[in-house]
């Protein structure tokens, strides 16, 4: 049998390895989510770096386009839909500057309607040739019989119902 202060020093000493084993379990554990939390970190900076490669991709593409725009011998003009009788220019490249007579800046601030001649006033065909188009209708469904419920049969007519 165990003295008394040998017990002590035994469950002492148990103490002192289960709190060991308990502190190098959390550290342990704070080690895993440390991981885990690194590896999101790489993810995101990767995605992050995708991100930045795509916006400087469409800027390279826009500046390419906006050139083309520039330099061309036609007429572009982008046009904002604000509602279904406001609609006004975003964007006027030079020649349809020097089409229409005005500057790009005048073509941006005021409403494209301003800018037809009382000649051309046929505004609902120019209006519905610019309008965006209307979204899809939804595709027909098929022809067939009505569906049956027996579930529902006795609440359609006067039979009683039963009810199990």
């Amino acid at each position: 049998m165990m003295e008394p202060f040998e017990l002590v020093l035994v469950c002492s000493a148990l103490g002192a390895i289960a709190g060991w084993l308990w502190s190098f379990h959390k550290v342990k554990m704070m080690e895993h989510s440390l991981d885990k939390a690194t590896c999101k970190v790489k993810k995101r900076t990767e995605a992050l770096h995708n991100l930045e490669k795509l916006i400087e991709n469409s800027l390279t593409a826009f500046s390419q386009l906006e050139a083309f725009a520039e330099k061309t011998l036609d007429g572009l003009a982008i046009i904002k839909h604000v509602d279904k009788k406001e609609s006004h220019f975003v964007y006027a490249n030079p020649a349809m500057s020097a089409t229409l007579g005005y500057s790009q800046d005048e073509l941006i601030s005021r409403p494209w309607r301003e800018f037809l001649v009382s000649e051309d006033n046929n505004v609902e065909e120019v209006t519905k040739a610019l309008a965006p188009p209307p979204p899809p209708s939804p595709p027909p469904r098929p022809a067939g019989r009505a569906l049956s419920m027996p579930c529902l049969e006795g609440y359609r007519n006067d039979r009683p119902v039963e009810r199990w």
